[in-house]
């Protein structure tokens, strides 16, 4: 989770780099971690008092809902090396996703990519 939070902080990316903020913290709000305080390579973030904590999460909403995709290895390749899902497998991935959300739910929502 510290690498998930490290690298919505920490975006190089200018055109992600507000939606990465805010998947920052509204992580630290779910795990009940102070938001404000920068990760820097330490976990002092955590640390936040229960009853900050709790009226953080009251007050979270979190939408569209999405999905966060931890790893994609699907295997060693004949040489060794790692294999995984690619950009087009992953769009192809969020499309599934969303159509199961949208029969499932009945909602008529955007897919939003996921940065790897």
């Amino acid at each position: 989770m510290h690498a998930l939070i490290m690298h919505t902080y920490n975006s190089d990316n200018a055109d992600v780099r507000v939606d990465h903020l805010g998947l920052h913290k509204a992580l630290c709000v779910l795990m009940g971690w102070n938001y404000s305080k920068p990760p820097d390579n330490s976990k002092a973030y955590q640390f936040l008092p229960a009853d900050e904590a709790g009226a953080n999460q009251d007050d979270l909403i979190m939408w569209p809902p999405m999905v966060i995709i931890h790893n994609t290895i699907t295997g060693k390749g004949k040489d060794g090396r790692l294999e995984g899902l690619g950009n087009r497998a992953m769009d192809s991935k969020e499309v599934q996703v969303a159509r199961a959300w949208d029969a499932g739910c009945r909602f008529s929502g955007a897919v939003t990519s996921c940065c790897v």
